[in-house]
């Protein structure tokens, strides 16, 4: 049975995954982070665990899965790279499968407004209308 305290996140670099991290930390889980580059990585805590891989890589998914009671997905896209989300969804369910893990949370960062953030204009254009018609979520 993997540990039901024990969760892994991607994406914990971006805008959402940073918030997430320091969250889960707050209330106690233990994180496993998966990050291409680990000086990127601001946080310290001992309740974390930093795995260097690519989530496009299956093996690195597995490696990060492994132990895990929960799985968030909070993976961007990078900038001029192809589309990863289908790839990375498909490694994340093959390896939730292998592991028996059940929880998976897609969590999306695009509509959110950040200080210094250089959306795109399908992005401006979902975070204007996120905050007109959905502000009472936010």
């Amino acid at each position: 049975m993997e540990s039901t305290n024990k969760i892994a996140i991607l994406g914990a670099n971006g805008k959402a995954g940073k918030f997430l991290v320091k969250e889960a930390l707050d209330k106690g889980y233990q994180v496993k982070i998966l990050t291409r580059n680990s000086n990127n990585i601001k946080i310290t805590n001992e309740n974390i665990e930093i795995i260097n891989g690519d989530a496009r890589d299956f093996a690195s998914i597995r490696k990060l899965l492994k132990g895990c009671g929960a799985v968030i997905n909070a993976v961007g896209q990078p900038k001029n790279e192809s589309y990863i989300f289908s790839t990375v969804t498909k490694h994340i369910l093959e390896a939730m499968k292998e592991f028996e893990i059940k929880r998976y949370i897609v969590i999306s960062g695009g509509s959110l407004n950040v200080t210094g953030d250089q959306k795109g204009i399908v992005n401006k254009i979902g975070a204007t209308l996120f905050k007109i018609f959905l502000s009472k979520m936010m």
